[in-house]
């Protein structure tokens, strides 16, 4: 019989040091005693956490390494080497240098992690999941799709295991399934998440987030694959009912699937619906986050970009240069999502014939 628990959360829209929290609470319960500061509960390793998870959602990428290497050197001193959490530290450095786009020092980490879960648990425990995803995702990003989908193979053929959690057969299948869907490669993504939907539909029922979830997927694969509009709303309206009945009305969750819905009408060109919807999923981000956090900064770019299709170029100019505004205040350094912000801004002033103001956007992008 498989293990229901939830030790990987890919499925949800969360930085990968949550996941690697989520995987350490699941070893400290069956592993470990944890030691916390009698005065606020709070080790000085938990907080340190925090600061790096902060770093990372602020772009301070470096800071955030610098952090969990820290962290490291303290779960050593207190675990020993070769310990299960210096291994979902490594395996979030590894994240971090890829967000540096520096991929061998990526893998080193995410391979030392494997090797260390593999002497504690053996090589095809689900703890090695993430390594191994991490690895694809390199792979991937490089252009070597080949040992990507060797990788994939890897994590699927653990996830398969019947001591692996269904919850987490259920993310893999997902990832896998977006990799190809990525590759436009939609009947085979497809069968990933039709597979989904059954596995979710036998173990959860029909109204669980997982049965939710798997919805939306195939509603995207509907959207892309067959162009068929009316079939992905469908799916994404029943998604979204199921989504509100378990989750309620402001969760980060029901914000992607407003934006999913916004694009379907965008594509229709049902203006209002459109913009109702996308102004609906920076809404619920607004009080999730407060109004100058990082995380609204793609729903203000999707919002700009659906103005500038509405002809609307001076509402464009104004989600974007407030996304700017944000994503200068929390950085350091130039990051992708800046050097992106940019370019959605360029366009916007080109289509104004502001062509100055759109060079200017471009070349802050290199």
């Amino acid at each position: 019989m498989r293990r229901f628990s939830l030790v990987l959360a890919l499925l949800m829209p969360v930085a990968l040091d949550d996941v690697l929290l989520a995987q350490a609470r699941d070893i400290n319960q069956k592993f470990f005693v944890v030691e916390r500061n009698k005065e606020n509960n709070i080790s000085e390793i938990d907080k340190l956490i925090k600061k790096a998870r902060e770093a990372e959602e602020e772009g301070s990428i470096k800071k955030a390494l610098e952090i969990s290497k820290k962290i490291v050197l303290l779960q050593d001193q207190k675990h020993g080497l070769n310990n299960p959490f210096s291994a979902l530290t490594m395996v979030n450095i590894g994240g971090l240098y890829r967000q540096l786009n520096e991929y061998s020092k990526a893998e080193e980490y995410y391979k030392n992690a494997i090797s260390i879960n593999s002497s504690i648990f053996g090589q095809n425990t689900e703890y090695n999941i993430v390594g191994f995803l991490g690895i694809a995702n390199i792979y991937d990003e490089i252009n070597d799709f080949e040992k990507a989908e060797e990788y994939y193979k890897k994590v699927l053929s653990i996830a398969e295991l019947p001591d692996t959690s269904i919850s987490t057969l259920i993310n893999v299948l997902s990832i896998i399934g977006t990799y190809y869907s990525g590759k436009n490669e939609y009947s085979i993504a497809r069968d990933y998440y039709e597979r989904i939907l059954d596995i979710s539909k036998n173990n959860y029922g029909e109204s669980s987030i997982q049965f939710g979830r798997a919805l939306s997927s195939l509603a995207g694969i509907y959207k892309y694959e067959e162009a068929n509009l009316d079939k992905s709303e469908e799916f994404y309206l029943k998604s979204l009912s199921i989504h509100q009945n378990i989750l309620g009305e402001v969760h980060i969750e029901i914000s992607g699937l407003y934006i999913d819905l916004a694009g379907i009408y965008r594509s229709q060109n049902r203006i209002r619906e459109a913009e109702k919807y996308y102004l609906k999923s920076l809404d619920i981000k607004e009080n999730l986050y407060g109004r100058e956090h990082i995380n609204l900064v793609d729903s203000l770019n999707y919002l700009g970009g659906f103005y500038l299709h509405a002809n609307k170029p001076k509402l464009a100019i104004k989600q974007h240069e407030r996304a700017l505004s944000i994503i200068q205040a929390k950085r350091n350094s130039p990051t992708k999502m800046e050097a992106i912000t940019y370019s959605y801004l360029g366009w916007a002033h080109q289509y104004m014939g502001e062509y100055q103001e759109a060079e200017n956007c471009y070349k802050q992008q290199y």
